[in-house]
Parts: C-alpha cells; structure tokens; sequence
C-alpha cells in the first residue's frame, strides 16, 4: 500500500484539421496531477477524478508488526509526514517554484497542481472509516480483491491519534 495509484484519465485533442482524438492515459497520481500535464500539451480534459468527490487516496501504510514492534519509529514517521506538510502549506511560493522547475511546468499548470495536491490533504492525516470501507467494498464488487475487508481489521489510527494529541499539546490548545 503506497501514495502512488495507477488511473487512468481521458482527454482529447484537435488535430490542424479540426479532429479530434480520444486518448485514455494511464498515469500515477501524485505531483503534479496528471491533467494539468496533459491540458499543458494541448489536450483538454473531459473528466476528472475530482469531479467525483473520491476519498483521499494516499497515505502511509506499514505491517502489523511493525506496529508493535517498533512504534517509536512509526510515530517519527508520522511527525515527519505532519511537518513536510505542514511546511507545503506554509510554504506556498516554494512549493509552487519546486514543482514548476521538478516537471518543467508552466508557472499557471504549477500553481493549480499545487492547489490540487493541497485539498488533498486532511487536517488530522485520517480518512474516514466509512470512505475507505466503500473503496474495499467498491474493489470487492469490481472483483479487485478475493474476500471482503472489514476497514477496523486493517486500519488502525492508534499511534496517529497519539502523534495528534503531542501535537495539540505542543501547541497549547
């Protein structure tokens, strides 16, 4: 389980002549999004993911063990993942300047990845329980996955709930 997830995104393009032609493109979310890439090229976007309210779909993920093994480590994690975006929300122009010049985007398809990639994020790292039941539920209808998955039997929020309270009383509140 990663950030990384493979999708696929539908646009199309008018030839000198006028026609147009259909391209379904298989990318991997991330930075920058990969419509604002496309619609740089000249293609104009037909219909995107957003447009369907779907669930964050990233995050950090680590095995069982790991959990009780070594939970220290995983919070450190945590902390990190908190910081870096805390700082991508404090630090708009840097962001906006790292990723034009990291994929050789214009200063306007920067600046909307940047934004894009921003809603992505959720205040307190979760995604709600109920979301990412209907993505195991939707994969099992798909027939993506064997058997169903009870979100409680492979999520669990402990050590991040624990990172959020340091947090919050790091800052006083």
């Amino acid at each position: 389980m990663g950030s990384i997830v493979p999708f696929s995104l539908l646009t199309h393009k008018p030839n000198e002549e006028g026609k147009v032609t259909l391209s379904a493109e298989k990318f991997c979310s991330g930075l920058p999004p990969p419509n604002f890439v496309i619609s740089q090229k000249g293609y104009r976007e037909l219909a995107s993911a957003l447009e369907f309210n779907q669930p964050a779909c990233g995050g950090i993920a680590t095995r069982e063990a790991k959990l009780k093994q070594d939970p220290a480590q995983v919070k450190a994690v945590i902390r990190a993942t908190f910081e870096a975006m805390d700082f991508s929300r404090k630090e708009r122009a840097w962001m906006v300047d790292y990723i034009q010049n990291k994929w050789k985007l214009t200063p306007k398809v920067a600046e909307e990845s940047y934004r894009t990639w921003l809603n992505g994020f959720t205040s307190d790292g979760k995604i709600p329980l109920k979301d990412l039941q209907e993505i195991y539920d939707t994969a099992l209808a798909s027939q993506l996955i064997p058997t169903a998955v009870p979100v409680p039997k492979v999520m669990d929020y402990t050590l991040l709930d624990e990172v959020l309270k340091e947090r919050k009383q790091f800052r006083g509140q």
